[in-house]
């Protein structure tokens, strides 16, 4: 080519897009240009009429029909690039001369980069951000050193001293610990506890022992329960604690939970007597034993067998175990019956 010919509008703004890219030097400005190449070789040699569809754009840039929107709103933008949309067909192009000096890029690229799979990778950072920071506030001050919650530990000398505080029971800890160590049940998480004024004053908060404390003596538990009742006992000492005094024959408080007035057929523990191991214990007694208590109390629901009556399947022959709504029903008859009031005898 002659260097005096004339060079037509469309090659010139080609070129001068090229020199921008080979200026900037970054690949989504390259793509962008590269958008904007495939535009201009469907123009005529003076830089009007390129109708080429996005789709066709896209196909012969290697990208998706988003990726060439976000390009032709850059070009738009930087003012190379003018758009004529036209109803039922395809847009016509007209290419934009150059002019003097570089392009702005960096003032619209924003069109290009801000894109959905941008915008969800920010929102996706931003969560985990929030949820590392939350984390860390929530993070219980019982689980630090007192040093790290601003308290040193005092020392016999005077001096500060940075080591951990001494664990409850430890021989050089300061002063003995009598009794049973007991700390408040921790409320299940996303449920508060109802407290009224009448009770706030009156009853203290349910007690358990502390494991690696001593357990409470026989005689906290029998004053206890001479002096309260069965409910203030089994508040504050728990109820396998209290069943096994009541069941070893305490003059006390002959009450005796309801499933154990019947005999257990797994471990054969006489009526009033507690069951004599722990495997499959479901609280204070065997499974066998609560649906033993279930069969002399209650009908079920399900096969309609009455008191005293096996349950039975489809076919009417009596069946291993009970029904789930026996059990059920059962199970709440029990928890009446402990919450009814008692004489002083217990009974």
């Amino acid at each position: 080519m002659n260097a005096n010919e004339p060079v037509a509008p469309r090659t010139a703004w080609m070129n001068s897009l090229r020199d921008e890219a080979l200026r900037m030097d970054r690949p989504e400005i390259s793509k962008v240009v590269h958008i904007g190449w495939v535009i201009a070789s469907y123009a005529n040699s003076d830089g009007t009429n390129a109708d080429p569809a996005t789709a066709t754009i896209a196909t012969v840039a290697g990208c998706s029909d988003e990726t060439v929107s976000r390009a032709k709103k850059v070009l738009k933008a930087l003012g190379v690039l003018e758009e004529q949309r036209r109803p039922n067909s395809n847009s016509v192009y007209r290419l934009v001369p150059l002019e003097a000096g570089c392009l702005d890029w960096d003032v619209h690229m924003n069109l290009y980069t801000d894109n959905p799979q941008a915008r969800h990778k920010k929102r996706v950072k931003e969560q985990k951000l929030a949820e590392q920071m939350a984390s860390g506030a929530a993070e219980p001050a019982a689980g630090r050193t007192p040093l790290q919650n601003g308290v040193r530990n005092p020392s016999r000398n005077g001096v500060h001293d940075r080591r951990p505080p001494l664990p409850a029971g430890s021989p050089e800890a300061p002063g003995p610990v009598h009794g049973p160590a007991l700390a408040p049940v921790p409320t299940p998480s996303g449920r508060t506890r109802r407290t009224t004024a009448s009770s706030a004053s009156t009853q203290p908060p349910l007690l358990l022992a502390v494991p690696g404390h001593d357990e409470p003596a026989t005689d906290d538990i029998r004053h206890t329960l001479a002096e309260h009742g069965v409910p203030e006992a089994l508040r504050l000492y728990g109820r396998e604690r209290v069943t096994r005094e009541l069941a070893a024959g305490s003059s006390v408080a002959p009450y005796v939970p309801p499933e154990l007035t019947v005999p257990c057929g797994y471990c054969e523990a006489p009526p009033g007597g507690a069951c004599r191991n722990s495997a499959g214990l479901r609280g204070t007694a065997h499974e066998a034993r609560m649906d033993a208590w279930a069969i002399a109390n209650a009908d079920c629901p399900d096969c309609k067998a009455t008191v005293d009556k096996p349950c039975t399947g489809p076919d009417g022959a009596p069946q291993d175990g009970i029904h789930r709504q026996r059990a059920e029903l059962g199970a709440q008859m029990r928890a009446v019956a402990e919450r009814q009031p008692r004489t002083e005898t217990g009974t």
